[in-house]
């Protein structure tokens, strides 16, 4: 069994190479690799990144044979590559991975050319699979025909659909793409969208009052509305919540509306990496800029937002209407 670690990626929202970023001790290329070998493959390949720092790991390197052409054309290069029939791929990203789901994918892959997790509400895991390299034909079809999405050619082989429950350690699933994904995951904690009411009205214990269901109902139906909840296991430790708003002469901007920590999980980078995450989001929309009200005597919500690269403005005043 081969496995293969894609790391030619542009890193572009992490603002520096994932591959080499630290993580106990050693770079994360690395320990995406340890866990293959670990899974029983006795050869490793590492397509794409920086080659001569790859082979001084130990590691045997694998060129992209387009760089910058996406993951698809990576894993072709990869299944090419690779002197085995069925390959286990992971991306260069991924600190929790383990060497157990790897195994199971291996598996489970047999009499399919694809064994790939599918977990609701995301879909398709694809950088965390087994393909066999019967799917290379495929592949290169769907390349010459200018597509590039990872999961364009599962239509026209045979893919096995991994349930969480088979899976079983999630955890082995999360790649970091951001500074606050990153800062997540070293904290121990996972921040994602609310999906649905009773997502928001579990975390009301976090907001400054109960949340009404008909003004949740509302918030979540609303496109510009974002509501981010960071979990430690089962728990809601936190939230951010953020307006998009726009006007005609500055365009759309993110308004971060309210930030809520719970006490037992404090000091531990939940707090920055909502506010991260949320401003991540709103450059992603568009957004100019993102901003937000806080007292002048909330030092700890200060002092969170500068954390989090917020600058403080000029001093005004701000006026409200009640009824």
């Amino acid at each position: 069994m081969t496995g293969i670690v894609l790391a030619g990626g542009q890193s572009r929202r992490m603002g520096r190479d994932k591959a080499w970023i630290e993580w106990d001790g050693q770079p994360l290329v690395a320990r995406s690799a340890g866990a293959l070998a670990a899974a029983g493959c006795a050869e490793v390949l590492v397509v794409g990144g920086d080659a001569s720092r790859i082979a001084a790991l130990g590691l045997r390197a694998v060129a992209d044979a387009i760089p910058g052409e996406g993951p698809l054309q990576a894993l072709a290069a990869a299944l090419a590559a690779a002197t085995d029939p069925i390959v286990l791929v992971v991306a260069c990203d991924m600190p929790g991975l383990r060497p157990e789901p790897l195994r199971t994918l291996a598996q489970l892959a047999e009499g399919f050319d694809a064994a790939v997790p599918w977990v609701p509400p995301g879909g398709w895991e694809p950088l965390h699979a087994a393909y066999a390299k019967t799917c290379l034909p495929a592949i290169r079809a769907r390349l010459v025909a200018g597509e590039r999405k990872m999961t364009c050619f599962y239509p026209d082989v045979r893919v096995r659909a991994v349930t969480p429950e088979e899976v079983g350690d999630l955890e082995s699933l999360r790649n970091v793409n951001t500074p606050a994904e990153l800062e997540a995951a070293r904290g121990g904690f996972t921040i994602r969208p609310a999906r649905d009411e009773a997502d928001v009205l579990a975390a009301g214990h976090l907001f400054d009052n109960s949340p009404d269901p008909a003004a949740t109902a509302r918030f979540l139906s609303e496109a510009g509305h974002h509501l981010l909840l960071a979990f430690v296991g089962a728990e809601t430790a936190g939230f951010v919540s953020g307006v998009e708003m726009t006007h005609p002469d500055k365009g759309a901007e993110m308004f971060l509306y309210e930030l809520g920590v719970d006490p037992a999980f404090q000091r531990r980078g939940i707090g920055r990496a909502l506010v991260e995450a949320l401003a991540g989001l709103a450059g992603s929309h568009g957004c100019y800029g993102m901003w937000v009200l806080a007292d002048d005597d909330n030092t700890a919500a200060l002092r969170t937002y500068e954390r989090a690269g917020g600058h403080r403005g000029q001093a005004q005043r701000m006026l409200t209407w009640e009824w």
